[in-house]
């Protein structure tokens, strides 16, 4: 048999999820389509992630309306993470004579070269990348040339169905009508469930403290929570979301208490991978694992949040409001007593942008001074913030231009 493995969270799986598994089982001759939904942790929001049982039955409920689909709880009954490489070696070994697809959205297709053990994935699986965008179809082939040489890879373009589980469930809890997204067996399983309906910030800061508070040292927490007041304050003053800068100030260091093992792995498992120097650098994995941690765990899908978690340590050119904030905030937060630390906050209450020109020159110097190594981000980024708003030197009359 020909079969299509389709994994996600399904929270809750939507007519979206239909419609892709339908294309591209019609475009490439599947026998089956399999749902798989994925583990989620047991720290998440009850608000915003159904229950492993309730998902399984939703996912239950929209094969029954397709012949050609099916559910298999495999990833629910494993207590390790849910990574991929298992779950396709798993299948492909207790079914030697099937083949079996792969099938990842656009954006999972186009970082699948960062998830764990991809090249062994590609052993036991086609991967199909899903273009659901007008204009994807062009870049998925062209990263799917480079791909080719490990595995199989082919490409499907789908026609857009412009629906998310995430824009479903603030429907819901919005009370908006939500019904023309999902089947009619799943608007009444939520219905009688009582699913997502949940009230609250939108970024759950009370349960994020909480896991913070039982996750993090007493020191790291109370520097995390001086962040996001400070976070908070800058953009009181400069005009930034409050409750995004407060919550993006609250997580930036979630990740840097794990072990080196553990940074490793949730820093090359998503799309916010390292440079060569940061690979290098092991005090700059956390910024990048806590981006793809609370994009995984805490479906954070707001860029700007996560940008301003992987950046937090090594700055960039053209970094966003909240991107400096969180960056600057996390340099002048109540505890901090280096020298210079009140030069620095006063800068910061007068001018976001030249406070991160010096806090760049000043990390920049004490790296060199270490004999470390330099990202290209903290580079590009001095450069450019030296151009807008560091002082030139003035150009000496009667001297050429050329």
């Amino acid at each position: 048999m020909r079969i299509g493995i389709f994994g996600g969270s399904f929270n809750p799986p939507h007519l979206g999820h239909m419609h892709l598994a339908e294309s591209v089982r019609s475009a490439l001759n599947l026998d089956e389509v399999w749902l798989i939904p994925s583990k989620i942790s047991p720290h998440r929001s009850m608000d915003e992630y159904a229950p492993e049982n309730q998902r399984l039955a939703m996912c239950e409920l929209a094969a029954s309306e397709f012949p050609w689909m099916r559910v298999d709880d495999y990833e629910l009954q494993q207590e390790r993470i849910s990574y991929t490489y298992y779950t396709v070696k798993h299948f492909s070994e207790s079914r030697p004579d099937d083949t079996f697809f792969l099938l990842v959205g656009s954006d999972m297709f186009l970082s699948f070269d960062t998830w764990y053990q991809w090249k062994e994935i590609l052993k036991y699986v086609t991967l199909v990348g899903m273009a659901r965008k007008d204009g994807e179809i062009k870049c998925l082939e062209k990263f799917a040339k480079t791909l080719g040489q490990y595995g199989k890879i082919c490409v499907v373009d789908v026609d857009s169905f412009a629906v998310s589980s995430t824009k479903i469930r603030t429907m819901i809890r919005k009370s908006q009508n939500y019904s023309c997204y999902l089947s009619g067996k799943i608007v009444q399983y939520i219905k009688e469930q009582n699913l997502y309906s949940g009230s609250g910030s939108m970024y759950h800061i009370r349960e994020r403290t909480v896991f913070l508070e039982k996750n993090l040292t007493k020191k790291r927490f109370q520097h995390s929570c001086n962040v996001a007041r400070a976070s908070k304050m800058l953009a009181q003053k400069y005009g930034a979301d409050i409750e995004k800068a407060y919550f993006a100030g609250l997580v930036h260091d979630i990740c840097k208490e794990l072990s080196d093992e553990e940074q490793y792995a949730l820093m090359i498992s998503g799309p916010f991978a390292p440079d060569d120097a940061e690979l290098h650098s092991r005090k700059l994995w956390h910024g990048i694992a806590g981006a793809n941690f609370i994009r995984r765990e805490f479906d954070i899908q707001d860029e700007d949040i996560l940008n301003a978690v992987r950046f937090h340590t090594v700055g960039r050119a053209g970094m966003s409001l909240l991107e400096e904030i969180v960056y600057i905030a996390d340099m002048i937060s109540e505890e901090r007593n280096y020298k210079g630390v009140e030069k620095m906050r006063r800068r910061a209450s007068e001018n976001l942008q030249v406070a991160m020109l010096e806090a760049l020159t000043d990390a920049i110097s004490s790296v060199l001074k270490k004999g470390g190594l330099l990202p290209h981000y903290t580079i590009e980024a001095y450069n450019s913030y030296m151009l807008r708003f560091g002082k030139q030197p003035e150009q000496k009359k009667g001297s050429s231009a050329e």
